[in-house]
């Protein structure tokens, strides 16, 4: 825990407990519950801040359907999802 030099006094971060975005990932929708529970869990409600797919969205660029949040990609860019994973929006 970090404390204030002076006083000792821990100090509190005014970030959120969980990332602005996760209610509406669309990400989610190509997993099964236990891996969504894992990625929400790690990074949703964790260590959001290093999201790939959050710092994309956050800087005003596209965020790929295939990108997850460590960086790496569900199936190769321009080819289109494998059919077991293809969903209705």
């Amino acid at each position: 825990m970090l404390c204030a030099k002076a006083d000792r006094r821990p100090i509190v971060s005014a970030a959120p407990a969980r990332c602005e975005f996760v209610d509406e990932c669309p990400m989610f929708k190509y997993f099964r519950r236990i891996v969504e529970h894992i990625y929400r869990e790690s990074f949703c409600e964790g260590n959001y801040e290093i999201c790939a797919r959050r710092r994309l969205r956050l800087s005003g660029q596209p965020v790929p359907a295939n990108l997850l949040p460590h960086g790496g990609k569900l199936w190769e860019d321009h080819a289109r999802p494998p059919e077991m994973w293809e969903v209705d929006d």
